[in-house]
């Protein structure tokens, strides 16, 4: 008897979230570059996809990171709060920054 012939759904390849690996790798990295994703991709799991997909998913996601920023004050108010931490050199830095202007006002 010969071999039982295989479907081509069985010979595939189980379909991953495309879309979802390249957030994954942009959260690790977010200045790559989509020529350097799109290598990754290939690489790691066969992919092929485009350079443009690739910039899409990512402007995608940085248009709603943006959006859900501008929606909470919270989180407008940590936001700001992560930038003046990094531009005084750290937390503690700005905590000093915030003590001595304190004393100053009093």
């Amino acid at each position: 008897m010969g071999k039982k012939a295989t479907s081509r759904k069985t010979r595939r390849r189980p379909r991953i979230n495309l879309s979802a690996c390249i957030r994954e790798y942009l959260a690790g990295k977010p200045d790559a570059k989509p020529a350097e994703i799109v290598d990754y991709l290939y690489a790691d799991h066969g992919a092929r996809v485009s350079p443009q997909y690739v910039s899409t998913i990512k402007s995608n996601t940085k248009r709603r990171q943006q959006h859900l920023m501008s929606s909470d004050p919270a989180l407008q108010r940590l936001q700001l709060a992560k930038e003046f931490c990094q531009q005084m050199g750290g937390v503690e830095e700005a905590q000093r920054a915030i003590r001595d202007w304190a004393t100053l006002t009093q």
